[in-house]
């Protein structure tokens, strides 16, 4: 969400990064503006998964069935979560 209140889309690449000792010290993140057309596509997904997390009268049980039918989708298009992101894109 914008200082505005408007709502955006980004792309974000999320690294973790390590100190000399090899231990986790933090992350680093790249963002970028996504394609119209995967936007689109996301939007018309976020709102099907809204829809089904409202269907609930309890937070969990909404996002564990929007999860659910992500899952499902991605299942059915024989697609990794990343692997979808990636693809709406191209």
């Amino acid at each position: 969400m914008s200082k505005s209140g408007k709502y955006y889309w980004v792309l974000t690449h999320v690294t973790p990064s390590y100190n000399a000792k090899g231990e986790l010290d933090g992350y680093h993140s790249n963002r970028r503006k996504p394609q119209q057309k995967a936007v689109k596509v996301v939007e018309a997904l976020y709102a099907s998964l809204l829809a089904e997390e409202k269907k609930h009268d309890n937070a969990k049980t909404g996002l564990d069935a929007s999860v659910a039918m992500l899952m499902k989708l991605l299942s059915d298009q024989n697609l990794s979560y990343s692997e979808f992101v990636w693809s709406v894109g191209e």
